[in-house]
């Protein structure tokens, strides 16, 4: 696989489902990670996510929807409550 150097990748992702329709067609998601983790560069790239986009990007998801949802497992994201 021929791939060209990235960067930065941004996931600006509204709705879940429908990314996670489009990153398991054809091996899709598989060679996001791949490029994620710099396995098909000699540098990975930064990453950034906004709304799904990060909940994409987390290693661990929380009561995740079943046949829907996809996530890269690349970023440890800490939960954090702020009491008023």
């Amino acid at each position: 696989m021929h791939c060209i150097s990235y960067n930065l990748i941004i996931f600006q992702i509204g709705e879940s489902t429908a990314a996670g329709r489009v990153l398991g067609r054809d091996h899709f998601g598989d060679k996001l990670k791949d490029l994620i983790k710099g396995k098909l560069t000699p540098k990975p790239p930064a990453v950034w996510g906004t709304c799904s986009g990060l909940i994409m990007l987390a290693n661990e998801l929380e009561n995740q929807k079943q046949g829907g949802q996809y996530h890269v497992s690349f970023l440890k994201i800490f939960r954090i409550f702020l009491l008023g």
